[in-house]
């Protein structure tokens, strides 16, 4: 059974400190020190595909772990569906931020459903599933999974949600970080400007 790389004592004490200190995930990304930088070579991550999604090519890459019964969800969903013909969009499963046997956040909707922390890719890879399922994503959006070392969410400086729009292979756009700085406006702001659509 494959371990997922869990951060060490030094880093997760720092992260509540920053926390109680008053910080926002943003900042306490940055005191970090997150790999991903507008205008960088986009990290090459490596993912297991979720059986059950579509693929064509990346452009916009959206890596995120959406709480079940997410707000964001529809609004994302309406993004793949207008801007489907000038990006591809690709949703990567990341390791669950409130488990069910851990950090357990309340029950935010009617499609919320308990997920534990995966112990193995396939468990992962489940979660995912479960996703396509309760939240019917796009067909123009494929869903991949984070492998057990968390490599896309490292790599992303993730959090919790964050869209990344890749364009010849460097980062473009680089968004908030869920859920506080996640702003699909803006997402869809870039996407109008850059492709000329109004």
């Amino acid at each position: 059974m494959a371990k997922t790389k869990e951060l060490s004592k030094d880093v997760r004490d720092k992260i509540v400190d920053l926390h109680k200190a008053g910080m926002g995930y943003n900042t306490i990304g940055k005191q970090l020190g997150e790999k991903v930088k507008l205008g960088s070579e986009a990290p090459n991550s490596k993912v297991v595909k979720v059986p059950g999604s579509f693929r064509r090519r990346s452009s916009l890459t959206t890596t995120t772990g959406p709480h079940p019964g997410d707000d964001h969800l529809p609004a994302f969903r309406r993004l793949v569906e207008e801007f489907s013909d000038v990006a591809d969009f690709l949703l990567v499963y990341i390791d669950e931020a409130h488990p069910s046997d851990g950090w357990v956040a309340p029950a935010m909707g009617p499609r919320s459903f308990e997920v534990r922390k995966h112990q193995s890719l396939e468990e992962r890879v489940v979660a995912a599933k479960k996703l396509i399922e309760s939240f019917s994503l796009p067909s123009q959006c494929q869903l991949v999974a984070d492998c057990m070392d968390n490599n896309a969410n490292v790599a992303y400086g993730v959090s919790n949600e964050r869209v990344c729009i890749v364009q010849r292979r460097k980062i473009a756009y680089l968004g908030g970080k869920g859920p506080f700085f996640y702003n699909l406006k803006d997402v869809r702001q870039y996407l109008e400007q850059s492709s000329g659509k109004r």
